[in-house]
């Protein structure tokens, strides 16, 4: 069990070693928010603010700390990190934070413009090849919605990510009457999650569709 208030100590005793510096509050509150305690994390951050208000690492946490407030808070956390952006428009972690309260609010037009910026500076990330292929497939265009998430099953991704791609892929191959592509990436999904009833029912409808014909 963590000790906790231990720990709030030796982090209150680190910020007045170092004369209270940014790189300490930061962790400070970085701790405090991995608590839930998001209102004094943000006091951490904010302190740095007054001090250096171009700090994008302050600027990301207090973001960050917005979007995991329980609560309707993507407005507070999407002005973070849009402050962020203006200091550094090639920033990943700011454009992908905007992108997720984007669509969260449901401005997918500026949510995809966001991730496609993400990729073009790390062309292998995963939220945003995953989230492009979701809202494509959502929209029905889905030879680009296949692009996007055929490039992220080539990637060494996280399986929730792999999984959730290869599925929506064999829902946009079975939509196109696509049946033996729609096999494909529901075998493939097996492999990673054995017996996983999405692609087995995957396979069951393309064996029906299959016999229909």
């Amino acid at each position: 069990q963590q000790d906790v208030p231990g720990q709030h100590r030796c982090f209150k005793r680190l910020v007045q070693l170092d004369g209270a510096g940014s790189s300490s509050m930061v962790a400070h509150g970085e701790f405090l928010l991995s608590e839930g305690l998001f209102e004094r994390a943000r006091e951490q951050f904010q302190a740095v603010l007054q001090v250096h208000p171009t700090n994008t690492v302050a600027l990301l946490k207090m973001a960050t700390s917005w979007r995991q407030d329980p609560g309707s808070h993507l407005d507070e956390a999407l002005k973070g990190y849009d402050q962020v952006l203006l200091i550094s428009p090639s920033n990943v972690d700011a454009l992908e934070g905007s992108a997720y309260c984007h669509r969260k609010k449901n401005n997918l037009d500026e949510a995809m413009r966001l991730y496609q910026q993400c990729l073009k500076v790390k062309a292998t990330a995963e939220s945003p090849l995953y989230y492009l292929g979701d809202i494509l497939y959502r929209q029905h265009r889905h030879p680009e919605c296949q692009h996007y998430l055929g490039r992220l099953v080539e990637t060494n991704c996280a399986v929730e990510y792999k999984t959730g791609a290869l599925y929506i892929l064999a829902k946009s191959h079975v939509s196109l009457d696509d049946y033996e592509e729609a096999e494909r990436h529901a075998r493939a999904g097996l492999a990673e999650k054995p017996r996983h009833p999405h692609f087995l029912f995957i396979l069951a409808l393309v064996k029906n569709r299959m016999a229909e014909y």
